[in-house]
C-alpha cells in the first residue's frame, strides 16, 4: 500500500519524495500553521506533506530502510486506508491540474502606456 500510495503522490505532486506516507515527519511551525488539514489519522500527516509540497515549502528526506512487522499486527484497516488515499488524491487532482494549466498559460502582456484624462 505505501509504495503504491508514495508513487501516485510522487506522480501527481510532482516531487522526488519516496515517502509520502511515512507517519515520522518534522515541520516547521510556519508550515504546521499555515496548512489546513481536513483528514485526520493516518492520512493527515500525507496531507500535511501533499499540501507543503504544492505550497512550494522546501521538503528533505533522509532514506530509511522499511521492514515488514516481525510480530504483532497493524490496528489500521489496509482497505479503509486505501480508499482515504485514493480519495485524497482525487481531491488533489483538481487543484493540482489547475495550477498546472495556470502556469501553462500565457501570461498576459502589459504595455507602459500613460493614459491621461480625457477632455471635456
Amino acid at each position: 500500500l505505501g509504495r503504491t500510495a508514495s508513487v501516485c503522490y510522487r506522480l501527481l505532486v510532482n516531487s522526488r519524495i519516496h515517502s509520502w506516507t511515512s507517519l515520522f515527519c518534522a515541520y516547521r511551525r510556519e508550515v504546521v500553521k499555515n496548512i489546513v488539514l481536513e483528514s485526520k489519522g493516518a492520512l493527515a500527516s500525507t496531507e500535511l506533506l501533499t499540501k507543503a509540497a504544492l505550497r512550494g515549502y522546501r521538503i528533505s528526506e533522509l532514506p530509511v530502510n522499511l521492514r515488514r512487522r516481525t510480530f504483532g499486527r497493524s490496528r489500521i484497516s489496509t482497505l479503509g486506508l486505501s480508499l482515504a488515499h485514493v480519495s485524497h488524491l482525487a481531491q488533489l487532482m483538481p487543484v493540482v491540474f489547475t495550477a498546472r494549466l495556470g502556469r501553462l498559460r500565457p501570461t498576459p502582456r502589459t504595455t507602459a502606456v500613460k493614459h491621461t484624462p480625457a477632455l471635456k
